[in-house]
């Protein structure tokens, strides 16, 4: 093996292993992440080297899942546009409710980030508003983490893109958990299933994380 093989095997076993951030889009609104000819998906993934994959159920009425690939930084530019591409394609929709998108992960994983505040960090230093589900989605072990803004303004989609940074960081420090928790059941979308209901917001049961919470 030469000095240069060698080098280029090294550089990539540095390589850190890249973020699958999954999220619940409303309605039929992913449809504009993608594009015609899947147009917006091929730029998002050249501007930003981030994969973007959207689940279709046939005869879905209400959400659908849609998961990225790839590096914190790269992420967050990726959910930056896609989250401008939303507001400005479903405009009353996003005026009403604001600028919320949910993610969801392994529920061993967000207990970690529960039990080390780090949702509760992530809001302080994004100034966003996180809400965490203690409720399963149907099926699975994974829960829904929504990361709201305080509105549509340009202040506030960065600092939703800075949310997605932090929060795709630490998912990377503990992706071992994040991808292979023992007993991890990774929710998988049929038709049958009201995701409209799992994602209302149950304020006596869900767990509210805010940017002047201070415990």
């Amino acid at each position: 093996m030469d000095l240069k093989t060698l080098q280029r095997l090294t550089n990539l076993d540095n390589i850190p292993s890249p973020v699958h951030l999954r999220a619940i889009i409303p309605n039929n609104f992913s449809s504009c992440l993608v594009g015609h000819g899947a147009a917006k998906r091929k730029e998002l993934s050249f501007t930003c080297q981030t994969n973007l994959h959207v689940c279709t159920v046939p005869g879905i009425k209400w959400g659908q899942v849609v998961t990225t690939k790839g590096q914190p930084e790269p992420l967050s530019r990726a959910w930056y546009k896609c989250a401008k591409q939303l507001i400005e394609n479903y405009p009353e929709f996003y005026q009403r409710f604001g600028l919320r998108i949910d993610f969801i992960f392994p529920s061993d994983l967000i207990e970690m980030f529960l039990s080390t505040d780090q949702f509760k960090r992530i809001a302080r230093e994004s100034d966003t508003s996180i809400l965490v589900k203690r409720e399963c989605l149907m099926r699975s072990t994974e829960r829904m983490v929504r990361i709201n803004t305080r509105n549509l303004e340009e202040q506030s989609l960065l600092a939703f893109k800075t949310a997605v940074h932090l929060l795709a960081t630490v998912v990377q420090e503990n992706i071992t958990m994040a991808m292979c928790s023992p007993g991890n059941v990774f929710y998988t979308q049929e038709l049958q299933d009201n995701l409209w209901s799992y994602t209302k917001e149950d304020l006596k049961n869900d767990i509210l994380f805010t940017p002047v919470q201070t415990n």
